[in-house]
């Protein structure tokens, strides 16, 4: 099914520039602290405790701007929403379940 949805028309470029522009990124950094700072979304993070990309220091990350956050480290890697999908599907359940009930 994914092979279908990249395959659409256009995408491969798409795709390119998102990750041509993914070079920016760090330099967002400050707004996005400063987002979170300001607003404080209740914010659950799911993370592979074996990401190799994202380590660990990246999600602690979180908790210093945020009051409302919940980090769970899961058994997986760089692609954890995937590779423990009912996990983390069971993660959001309960978490939304908890903040907006």
């Amino acid at each position: 099914m994914d092979q279908f949805f990249l395959d659409r028309p256009g995408n491969g470029e798409l795709q390119l520039a998102l990750g041509y522009d993914y070079r920016k990124n760090v330099e967002q950094y400050p707004a996005w602290q400063h987002y979170l700072r300001t607003y404080q979304p209740p914010t659950l993070v799911a993370w592979g405790k074996n990401d190799f990309i994202f380590t660990l220091e990246g999600a602690h990350a979180f908790s210093r701007e945020l009051i409302h956050v919940e980090t769970r480290f899961l058994c997986g890697g760089h692609f954890v929403l995937e590779e423990q999908s009912f996990q983390v599907s069971v993660l959001i359940k309960s978490f939304f379940g908890r903040i907006y009930s």
